[in-house]
């Protein structure tokens, strides 16, 4: 296993909380322009993390930009 597979487990295994606080928190890794182009509810900020929580509890578009 690398650490890209380790990597890959360790996001799967966090809890949806924890992976939003890690994607929206500090040192974010997905951005404003993501939240647009995925069209997750609400706009960047107060609510972003709430959103972005409630954004992978849904059934993914195949139709989508990715």
């Amino acid at each position: 296993m690398t650490n890209r597979e380790w990597l890959i487990w360790k996001l799967i295994d966090m809890s949806d909380e924890e992976f939003a606080d890690r994607v929206c928190g500090n040192g974010n890794v997905w951005s404003c322009d993501d939240c647009i182009d995925n069209k997750v509810n609400g706009v960047c900020g107060r609510d972003c993390q709430e959103n972005f929580h409630e954004w992978l509890k849904q059934e993914h578009d195949e139709n989508s930009n990715d």
